[in-house]
């Protein structure tokens, strides 16, 4: 079950979903700054908050057909292969 309709709302939705799990990478870097605590744990929070807006958009961008597409692939991984 792919997503049929691939217009500005898929791109934008694959941009975000993309940025709600890529957006670890700079909060972690942040927290390894030589800077005051309360600056860095500021700024990772502001990056966790738009990370979570960003998840929760995509969802709403790309709907149930998308979601259920992303659960079958993830589910894939864990089945055992049938020998033949």
């Amino acid at each position: 079950m792919k997503p049929k309709k691939k217009d500005w709302k898929f791109y934008l939705g694959i941009g975000l979903f993309v940025w709600a799990w890529a957006g670890m990478i700079p909060m972690v870097g942040v927290t390894l700054l030589h800077i005051d605590p309360l600056v860095s744990l500021s700024l990772a929070a502001g990056i966790w908050v738009t990370t979570e807006i960003a998840l929760f958009a995509s969802i709403a961008l790309l709907g149930k057909p998308f979601i259920q597409y992303m659960k079958e692939k993830f589910k894939s991984w864990f089945k055992k292969k049938k020998k033949k």
